[in-house]
């Protein structure tokens, strides 16, 4: 399955980055070749499984709880095992989407992993801090 993957250069990891969805967002995909994330995976896991290729998915981080940024997070997590990682103000808006409120309707998914300002996330040898 083809998609479009682009790469930015220049950095210290390796970062690659779909464009998706009908709000047209930037799913990111960064590696340091020991460990794999995806971030705000908003929809297609087929596609963003076919741009993974042979990595392991080693997290899926979700920046915040709207729909266009977690809307494949669910499908990938099952397929890969990989811990999905929120916030704990957002979690429970990842895991039971509200109806009411467009911005965050969505598919439910389980949240592996809450953090808070100030908290590290590390990945492979990746150490990002949360920025609140």
């Amino acid at each position: 399955m083809a998609t479009d993957l682009y790469e930015i250069s220049g950095l210290c990891v390796d970062v690659e980055y779909m464009i998706m969805g009908v709000l047209a967002n930037n799913v990111y995909i960064v590696s340091d070749g020991e460990g794999t994330m995806v971030v705000d995976p908003s929809c297609s896991a087929d596609k963003i499984l076919a741009a993974l290729g042979e990595r392991k998915l080693d997290a899926i981080v979700l920046t915040h709880s709207h729909f266009d940024h977690t809307g494949a997070a669910a499908e990938l997590r099952e397929a890969t095992g990989a811990p999905v990682i929120a916030s704990a103000i957002d979690a429970p808006l990842i895991e039971e989407p509200c109806d009411e409120d467009l911005s965050t309707r969505g598919v439910p998914c389980p949240v592996d992993r809450t953090v808070a300002h100030g908290d590290v996330v590390e990945v492979g040898n990746m150490k990002w801090k949360v920025i609140a």
